[in-house]
This record gives C-alpha cells, sequence and structure tokens, in this order.
C-alpha cells in the first residue's frame, strides 16, 4: 500500500515532496538507536546528583532561578522552576524532551510537551492551554501570541521532566540550591537595601513591597524575605510574571481570622424627605458553565512592556 506524500511549496515553486512513511520509519529508527545507546551506557544517580548539584549551586543567579514564586491569595506559591527542570533534565542523560503547539482558535492556543526516559522507556505528554485575548475579547498580536505560546512551552517541558525524573532527587537539588541562595546573603541590612533600592528604581513603591511579605517595616525583612523578592526579580526578569502580577497595585483582601468581629459596614446616610427612589435591580447568579468578568482573571497575564530593560540590567546582590 502507498504511503500519503506530503508537498511543500514556496511561492509557487514546489521545494520537496515527502513521503509520510518514510519519515515515520525514520524517527523510529532513530529512537531504536537512542534506546540502545542509553541501554548501553547507563545512567548513574550518583553522578546525576553531583552533576545537577555543580550547575544548580554554580553562582547565586543560578540558584536563585531554580524556583519560581508566584503571589496567590495573599500567599507566595513556590515551586521548581523551568531553569531547574533544564538542569535535572542535562544531568539525568539519555532523555529526550521537547514541546510543541498542537492546536490554536481565536481564544486560546495549546501546546503539548513530551519527555522519554530512553534508557527506562518511559514517556510522559502534557498539554497546556492558554488564553490568547484581552478581557475585551480582542486577540493578541503576532508577537504577544508568540510569547504566550513560549510560556506555556516552558510550563508543558517543566511538568514533563519533572514527571520523568524522580521528584525526591529534583527536591534534594531544590533544597541545595536554596542554602545556596541563602548564603550568598553575607550583610542582612545591606540586602534588604540592594532589594528595596532595586525595585524602587523599576517604580514599585515600598508599601506593595512589604505587602507581598507581609511586613510592617523594612527592618522586619527577614533573610527567608529576601529569597522571596530576589526569586521574584528573577521571576520577573525571566518572563514568568507581570510586574502587577508579582506586586499587586491594590491590597489582598485577607480572611477574618476565628474568633475576629469583621468591621462593621458605616451606616446609610438618613433618607431625604420625597419621593422614594426605585431600588436597581439584583443582578442574577451566574448559571453554572456561564462565561462571568472573573473568570478572565485566570487567563494569562501580559508580561511587561520594559521586559527588556530588566534583561538588560543586573539583580540586586
Amino acid at each position: 500500500m502507498s504511503q500519503p506524500n506530503q508537498e511543500y511549496e514556496r511561492e509557487g515553486q514546489a521545494l520537496a515532496i515527502i513521503n509520510s512513511g518514510a519519515v515515520a520509519a525514520m524517527t523510529r529508527g532513530e529512537i531504536d538507536s537512542q534506546i540502545a545507546t542509553a541501554k548501553q551506557y547507563p545512567r548513574s544517580l550518583a553522578r546525576v546528583k553531583d552533576e545537577a548539584k555543580s550547575l544548580a549551586c554554580m553562582d547565586p543567579a543560578t540558584a536563585f532561578s531554580c524556583w519560581y514564586t508566584v503571589p496567590r491569595g495573599g500567599k507566595n506559591i513556590e515551586g521548581p522552576s523551568v531553569r531547574l527542570a533544564e538542569i535535572m533534565a542535562s544531568a539525568w542523560g539519555n532523555l529526550r524532551y521537547g514541546a510543541r503547539v498542537i492546536d490554536e482558535d481565536d481564544h486560546f492556543i495549546t501546546v503539548q510537551g513530551f519527555a522519554h526516559d530512553l534508557e527506562k522507556n518511559h514517556a510522559v505528554t502534557f498539554e497546556i492551554r492558554r488564553r490568547i485575548t484581552y478581557k475585551d475579547g480582542r486577540k493578541y498580536n503576532d508577537d504577544m501570541i508568540a510569547i504566550t505560546s513560549n510560556a506555556a512551552s516552558a510550563i508543558a517541558l517543566r511538568n514533563c521532566i519533572f514527571r520523568v525524573v524522580p521528584r525526591a532527587l529534583v527536591n534534594v537539588i531544590l533544597t541545595d540550591a536554596r542554602a545556596c541562595a541563602a548564603g550568598s546573603i553575607k550583610n542582612l541590612e545591606e540586602s534588604r537595601g540592594n532589594i528595596v533600592k532595586y525595585f524602587g528604581e523599576k517604580k514599585i513603591e515600598k508599601g506593595r513591597i512589604l505587602a507581598v511579605v507581609g511586613r510592617a517595616s523594612i527592618d522586619d525583612i527577614t533573610i527567608n524575605d529576601v529569597l522571596i523578592l530576589r526569586n521574584l526579580a528573577e521571576s520577573i526578569k525571566n518572563g514568568d510574571i507581570a510586574f502587577d502580577e508579582a506586586f499587586p497595585r491594590e491590597p489582598v483582601k485577607m480572611p477574618v481570622a476565628i474568633g475576629e468581629v469583621p468591621n462593621e459596614p458605616a451606616p446609610e446616610p438618613a433618607a431625604k424627605k420625597g419621593r422614594p427612589r426605585k431600588a436597581a435591580p439584583t443582578p442574577e447568579p451566574a448559571q453554572p458553565g456561564e462565561h462571568t468578568e472573573e473568570a478572565d482573571e485566570s487567563g494569562p497575564i501580559p508580561p511587561a512592556r520594559d521586559m527588556a530593560e530588566w534583561a538588560q540590567q543586573g539583580l540586586p546582590k
């Protein structure tokens, strides 16, 4: 049975005619050859651990890039970053991995990441879906779509690698990276001043900085707070998070503690004499599955416009 052919053209001229069956056979042959090589040269867990630690702790900047920090609901959520996934994949060895866009429509883009442990013949795929429209329904331009697809590809790739490389090993290297980053802070007072000055040059007020770490004054900032702020700076520099997402302009409303009496609302002013006003209609609650404005908050936040400026400047010590 003949295989279907795929013809590629440019400016009306045919460039090549490729038999899809031949491409599949070539790909299968490459994978089989890589699996045979991986079996011939198996990995050593001790060597993997030593190499990963050496790369993660190469310098403070690399150590700070090994985990991400994202403020969510008044808390700082942390986890292993894309940079650590790249380090672990390099040290793990005998691994095929990558990411590709598999679908794009007028509202969303879907990216698929994959990782294949050639030595154990264990393969994992992971899909990420990201919105490519603003809240008013306008579609991103080509540059923003490319940035969104790159960010989604990095996340999909990270998730696949961390499903192939044992998480126990990842946690060990992440702990070493955090210790290396904390050890780079020699003078707490100086580090406080540097981080506040650094964000101040980016038009981030002290109040927004203190709100992220939950401190009342600059003198209350601890070493762990400095680590969080330094990691936020690294995440912004890499394009993982935007300015307003890292430092919200409006204070986050924290939940009321148990036993705490919430503030009573201020009394309404006395109504003036005369014809009573007609009460405004009460909006009906949204039905399950109905689109609401709050649903847009879960979409990706476009990176800051001056991201290039951040990339050109160094981070505070």
